[in-house]
């Protein structure tokens, strides 16, 4: 008969830390990879207040002084003046780019919205 080994659950381990020390190794590693799979939902719940937020967010694109100036109703000048001001900016080289995403965070910044 084999010898039945108790595991503690994540709460047991959260109040007692010191019980880790008694997890066999494949345990230990079946807690850390379970934390690890969870651990973008839990934070896009706490950050973003919604789970389904990594999901939904699209991979960024790069826009050129032209692209974003459109986006952003301005011109291509004013972008060019205050580029370094701008928490979206991307430089590469001599090379002006701007975030997507980024833009979009700063319209709902500077709206109120988050």
């Amino acid at each position: 008969m084999k010898n039945l080994v108790v595991v503690p659950t994540l709460d047991e381990l959260i109040q007692c830390p010191e019980k880790i020390q008694g997890l066999n190794r494949e345990v230990a590693f079946n807690f850390l990879a379970g934390m690890a799979a969870i651990q973008p939902s839990l934070i896009a719940r706490v950050a973003l207040g919604n789970t389904d937020a990594l999901k939904q967010e699209k991979p960024d694109s790069l826009l050129t002084v032209q692209g974003a100036a459109t986006r952003l109703q301005t011109t291509d000048d004013w972008l060019y003046r205050n580029s370094k001001k701008l928490p979206f900016t991307i430089r590469n080289g001599r090379q002006l780019r701007f975030s997507s995403q980024g833009i979009d965070r700063y319209v709902r910044e500077r709206q109120g919205i988050t």
